[in-house]
């Protein structure tokens, strides 16, 4: 973490990680603050938040905690290829399995499994 920068309100509760980040500045939300002249702000973590909440109750209802780290990188990665094409981003996608072989039995006991060969070429 020597090299996060984080960016938070002044809730106290931060003070105890900001001696191990590299830098740590805040907005002070009860003095009516709500971004600093440097750009700091929490609108894009609350923003994200938002989206996350609302996409989690409205796709998928019930999350189990097993699988919440695939929801949370699911999301995080539509978050932030948000401004790509739907085929920038399935480049993308594609890319990152070629030559691997995906199967579905780790998640599900006793499942078949699916292999997917794909040739980006």
């Amino acid at each position: 973490m020597a090299e996060t920068y984080l960016q938070t309100d002044s809730a106290k509760a931060y003070l105890t990680t900001a001696p191990h980040v590299a830098s740590h500045v805040f907005v002070n939300h009860a003095a009516g603050i709500w971004k600093l002249k440097g750009g700091a702000s929490t609108n894009l973590l609350e923003r994200f938040f938002s989206q996350l909440k609302r996409s989690l109750d409205g796709t998928h209802p019930s999350v189990s905690t097993e699988h919440l780290k695939r929801y949370l990188a699911q999301f995080d990665w539509l978050y932030s290829s948000s401004k790509s094409t739907d085929s920038e981003r399935m480049k993308m996608l594609l890319g990152q399995v070629q030559g691997r072989r995906l199967t579905y039995k780790p998640m599900v006991a006793g499942a078949g499994g699916l292999l997917i060969l794909i040739n980006l070429t």
